[in-house]
């Protein structure tokens, strides 16, 4: 439980940088996954390519964050 919770911990500190950085409004991570805005007052006329972006950062930073914990899900 306690190499789940480094995983899931350190896992949801990195989506909500990339969300940040992407311009985006980071909510909450709900269990298995997380839920973002990307609204165009706040985001800008872009915010459609920068939620695309930042997913597939997301997806690309959970990849590497997976392969790097694997061993502890065994």
């Amino acid at each position: 439980p306690q190499k789940f919770a480094e995983f899931i911990t350190s896992l949801c500190k990195e989506l909500e940088s990339i969300v940040k950085e992407s311009f985006g409004v980071f909510d909450k991570f709900t269990g298995d996954g997380i839920l973002a805005f990307f609204p165009e007052f706040f985001s800008g006329e872009d915010a459609g390519f920068f939620a695309v972006k930042a997913a597939e950062r997301c997806h690309k930073a959970f990849s590497d964050k997976y392969r790097g914990f694997r061993s502890s899900f065994t």
